[in-house]
C-alpha cells in the first residue's frame, strides 16, 4: 500500500497580518507488518515576511502481534528574512504494547539536538506532556512512558 498526500494549505497568521503558507508532502509504504513514511514540509512567512521553516522526516514501525516498535527522525531548518539559518534534529525510538483494542501502553526515548545555535527546538508536545526548558544550541534527552485509551 502506498499513500501520497499533497495538501498545500494557507491559513491566516494569528500573530500578524501575514498569510502563512504551509506545504506538506507525505509518502507512506506498508509491506507486511512494517510501515515506512517520509515527509517534507515548508512553511513561509512565519513571524515576518520571507521567514521560512523546512522540516524533513523519516519514520518506520513494525508490528508483531501486540508489540510495535517505532523509530522517527526529523530535521528542521529555519531561515530568517535576513538569511540567518538555525537547525535542529530529533530522533526517537519507541515501543508500544496493545493490552486490548482500546488500551495501549508505550515507552519512548528521544534526543533533540540544535546543530546551529540560536534555535530552541524541543522534543516534547503532541500529547507527551509539558515542554521541558530548551537551551539554545544544546542537546536534550528524554524518556516518556504513557498510555493511550481509545473510546
Amino acid at each position: 500500500v502506498v499513500d501520497v498526500e499533497f495538501p498545500p494549505d494557507q491559513m491566516p497568521d494569528i500573530y500578524n497580518a501575514l498569510e502563512t503558507t504551509n506545504t506538506n508532502v507525505t509518502v507512506g509504504v506498508k509491506v507486511g507488518p512494517a510501515k515506512i513514511v517520509a515527509m517534507y514540509q515548508m512553511d513561509e512567512n512565519l513571524a515576518v515576511a520571507d521567514d521560512e521553516r523546512t522540516i524533513m522526516g523519516l519514520g518506520a514501525s513494525a508490528s508483531f502481534g501486540s508489540h510495535t516498535v517505532k523509530a522517527q527522525w526529523y530535521q528542521a531548518t529555519d531561515t530568517t528574512a535576513a538569511g540567518v539559518e538555525t537547525e535542529g534534529s530529533l530522533i526517537a525510538l519507541g515501543y508500544d504494547f496493545a493490552f486490548s483494542k482500546t488500551f495501549t501502553g508505550y515507552v519512548v526515548v528521544a534526543q533533540s539536538d540544535d546543530d546551529l545555535g540560536g534555535a530552541a527546538y524541543g522534543m516534547a508536545a503532541g500529547g507527551h506532556g509539558d515542554q521541558p526548558t530548551v537551551i539554545n544550541g544544546e542537546s536534550m534527552n528524554g524518556v516518556g512512558i504513557g498510555a493511550i485509551v481509545k473510546f
